[in-house]
């Protein structure tokens, strides 16, 4: 009995699906180039640190030098040699918890990553929408390697989230105006570091309990960015109130210690925004961050 073939019609369908399938597996490996764009919409907290630019800086470099006992070492990895960026997405969760996705990139080698973890305790392994997933040891989150080069650790609560932008999919952080306008300039000039903090009432009050600064409670953002060259670091930042009176007293604080560690700064107030400029030579910093004997 002879077989018959498909219509001509419906194998060109069966090679068009095909094709589109393929497709698609290959626009799910596309990671963007930018890191930032992988952040979940929902971040409240970013920081970014260009560690290449700190190492070549002399006024920073010596300050890596104790970064080998840091997190990273937990995962394998030197920051001094290992790592040229980190990228830092946080928020809070419902229930007060901390969200958050960390993304590392430089000269990261998946098995030795894994090695390191696996001497902390059994490692847990899964794949999910394409994705092959850790799971760390004591439960502080997952790891995944979109690519080579790059190592994300993401919490429980934020993995989906995680998964859909490496995707394509699901709001990003720079899709959020109040972000995305702060974000913009630091990282057009380059800055060897910056972080951006949104407040919700409620961590601002949370921060002024802690500190038993009252002016805290009306803060409402908080942006920070680092220059460094051969012999000093450069400190801007601006501070966002909900009132002016708050802006006033901060202002009023923050001279304060400025006077105490004899740091010679410039303050700007403008309405209910606090700017800052602080110039401060390599040794100086090194004294302010240095144990007291």
């Amino acid at each position: 009995m002879t077989r018959e073939l498909p219509p001509r019609h419906a194998t060109g369908r069966w090679v068009a699906l095909g094709v589109a399938l393929l497709a698609l597996v290959g626009c799910r490996r596309q990671v963007p180039s930018d890191h930032l764009a992988l952040v979940p919409g929902d971040a409240q907290l970013l920081v970014e640190l260009d560690l290449a630019a700190l190492r070549g800086a002399a006024a920073t470099a010596g300050l890596l030098k104790g970064a080998r006992g840091s997190a990273a070492a937990q995962l394998g990895l030197d920051p001094r040699r290992d790592l040229d960026r980190v990228l830092l997405g946080a928020g809070s969760g419902a229930g007060g918890q901390l969200d958050f996705v960390v993304l590392l990139s430089g000269r990261i080698d998946e098995p030795s990553v894994l090695r390191a973890v696996r001497r902390r305790g059994p490692l847990g392994e899964e794949r999910r929408r394409g994705w092959r997933l850790y799971t760390s040891p004591r439960g502080e989150g997952h790891l995944v390697f979109p690519r080579p080069g790059l190592l994300a650790v993401v919490s429980g609560a934020w993995l989906e989230r995680l998964l859909d932008r490496l995707d394509g999919r699901g709001p990003a952080v720079t899709d959020r105006p109040a972000l995305a306008r702060r974000i913009g300039p630091e990282r057009a000039r380059g800055r060897a570091a910056w972080a951006v903090c949104l407040l919700a009432p409620a961590s601002g009050r949370l921060a002024a309990r802690r500190l038993d600064w009252p002016e805290l409670g009306q803060l409402a953002a908080l942006l920070a960015s680092v220059e460094a060259d051969a012999s000093r670091i450069v400190v801007q930042g601006a501070a966002e109130f909900r009132e002016v009176a708050a802006a006033q007293a901060f202002d009023t604080r923050l001279r304060g210690l400025l006077r105490e560690h004899q740091l010679a700064g410039e303050l700007r107030l403008v309405e209910r925004e606090l700017r800052l400029r602080l110039s401060v030579p390599e040794g100086a910093l090194r004294d302010l961050l240095s144990p007291d004997p």
